[in-house]
């Protein structure tokens, strides 16, 4: 669950940075759909989502 989680803050944090110079990725262009604060908000919260997810999986899986 932990590598799940760290390609979903990889591709919030890129999403997030690339956007402020004016390109996307490919992957996540659906994200400006509904304009462009809820899709700040998506990227944050795909960037929390995978934080969630490296911590549940550290933890259930014993890494800590």
């Amino acid at each position: 669950m932990g590598g799940l989680g760290g390609t979903l803050v990889m591709l919030g944090a890129g999403s997030f940075l690339l956007n402020m110079v004016g390109m996307e990725f490919i992957l996540l262009s659906w994200v400006d759909m509904w304009g462009p604060l809820p899709g700040i908000g998506i990227r944050l919260g795909a960037i929390a989502l995978g934080v969630v997810m490296m911590i549940g999986g550290a933890v259930v899986g014993g890494e800590e």
